[in-house]
């Protein structure tokens, strides 16, 4: 991680600008890690993480069956569309939206309570890009995107296991 010289913003290590006030960050000295782990987690895609193939329903899936979904697999469920990724649903969604509203969850669509247009990553970005994007979004889970196609879900549990692997 590097800090920005103009705004303090703490900002993924190799980044061109601050994603906070757009200060170029090309000119900051280069950030070396300070462990091999933490050079790893800069360096290897998200796909060294072995991720889950993505769990997808659709707009009008129930949100009982996308709940159902979620308890069988343990994994969020993305909302996709022609192949298009329109959001996500986790279980938090499922109990802070739909049951705290006590909405019919046979009856009400799952857009209705899913997160509209997710942070994403690509198959090729960094563990540390990914471990970044939930860190300042405050989320566990993470689209991995093949161009605009969703293909996997990173989770921070992912993320957790591949550390503890790498430790030993």
């Amino acid at each position: 991680m590097m800090k920005c010289p103009s705004c303090r913003h703490t900002n993924l290590a190799g980044a061109d600008t601050c994603e906070k006030c757009g200060q170029e960050l090309t000119s900051v000295n280069i950030y070396l890690p300070k462990s091999e782990l933490e050079a790893t987690l800069i360096q290897e895609p998200v796909t060294k993480l072995k991720p889950r193939s993505a769990l997808v329903a659709t707009p009008e899936t129930s949100i009982y069956d996308v709940a159902h979904t979620i308890t069988i697999n343990k994994s969020s469920v993305l909302v996709v569309e022609a192949q298009k990724l329109l959001g996500i649903v986790t279980e938090r969604d499922i109990l802070y939206k739909a049951m705290s509203e006590g909405l019919d969850m046979d009856k009400t669509p799952v857009k209705q309570i899913m997160t509209q247009d997710p942070e994403t990553i690509c198959s090729d970005d960094s563990i540390a890009c990914a471990l970044h994007i939930m860190s300042v979004g405050g989320f566990r889970n993470v689209p991995v995107l093949e161009g605009e196609k969703p293909v996997y879900v990173v989770t921070i549990w992912d993320i957790l296991r591949y550390i503890a692997e790498s430790t030993d």
